[in-house]
């Protein structure tokens, strides 16, 4: 229950007054409409309740199979160095990465909080936590492709044990912020047909 998008919307609602409790407001707006449909309200009703679920659950999904890469791979890298890590130590380490580079609503900053308040503020939690896990991404790729003796950043030389997981990293992330917004503009294009001047 820690995506984004869901929070901020929970929050704006009992911010608002629409809903005392956070959720998506259906039962204090819709009860009416709702319980006038009868049989069609309560499947009405229950099928948005299983909506709301799934779109959070995507969320939780993600934060579990980014887990569960981490470990594997982290553990790996581990057994080829020959050092040996506990199935907790790998867990604990792995838990720390995925909460520094994936979003996660409850770890927004207290002036995104503030500022949801204000009519400027809405939504803020999504672009604050891409930045802030985008940080994170960076971060790690440089602690994992550190070499720790010289301290250089040359991933030649680094004798960093987690050095194949920060190239991983680095090829994933240039992808991500690069050719795949430039191909989905490109495509966007292409399939609406319009050209940049139009």
């Amino acid at each position: 229950d820690t995506n984004t998008m869901y929070g901020d919307l929970k929050n704006l609602l009992k911010d608002t007054k629409l809903s005392s409790d956070g959720n998506f407001g259906t039962d204090s707006l819709l009860e009416p409409l709702i319980n006038s449909l009868g049989k069609t309200g309560e499947l009405a009703k229950k099928g948005l309740d299983i909506a709301q679920k799934a779109y959070v659950a995507s969320d939780d999904v993600l934060k579990i199979y980014n887990f569960e890469i981490e470990v594997a791979r982290r553990g790996r890298a581990y057994a080829k160095a020959g050092i040996k890590k506990t199935q907790d130590e790998l867990e604990r380490e792995a838990a720390e990465i995925v909460k520094n580079t994936t979003p996660i609503y409850g770890r927004v900053g207290q002036l995104v909080r503030l500022a949801r308040m204000s009519p400027f503020g809405n939504f803020m939690s999504f672009p604050s936590e891409i930045f802030r896990s985008s940080t994170g991404i960076v971060e790690q790729i440089l602690k994992d492709l550190k070499d720790p003796i010289t301290g250089s950043l040359n991933p030649i030389t680094s004798t960093n044990i987690m050095k194949d997981v920060a190239l991983k990293r680095l090829y994933g992330t240039l992808f991500t912020f690069t050719a795949l917004p430039y191909g989905i503009v490109e495509g966007s294009k292409a399939i609406s047909g319009v050209s940049d001047e139009e």
